[in-house]
């Protein structure tokens, strides 16, 4: 017996921008922006965008910010098919380690 499951792939979307709001520990955008492997016009891809917030994650707990946490959300053009990533930056207090 073969079964057969058709599979409908829907439009593929690109990425128009990556807006960064609320933004108070590292303030150079183009440094923010780089973090992400998926640059503007690229495929949108929801494990390339995981990566760039885990990256976010490590540079905010560099600065000591532990409790970082990115909020994504996003803008849908479904007549251009381009997705706009808002991040909401919550950084939370930062901690620092007591010299030795």
């Amino acid at each position: 017996m073969d079964i057969t499951v058709p599979i409908e792939e829907g439009d593929k979307y690109k990425l128009k921008a990556i807006n960064f709001t609320n933004n108070k520990a590292i303030l150079n955008k183009q440094l923010l922006r780089s973090v992400f492997p998926l640059k503007d016009g690229d495929t949108f891809n929801k494990q390339l965008v995981g990566k760039g917030l885990d990256n976010l994650r490590k540079a905010y707990g560099e600065l000591g910010y532990i409790d970082f946490t990115p909020v994504p959300t996003t803008e849908i053009d479904d007549q251009k098919k381009l997705i706009t990533l808002n991040i909401e930056m919550e950084r939370g207090q930062a901690v620092f380690c007591p010299p030795h």
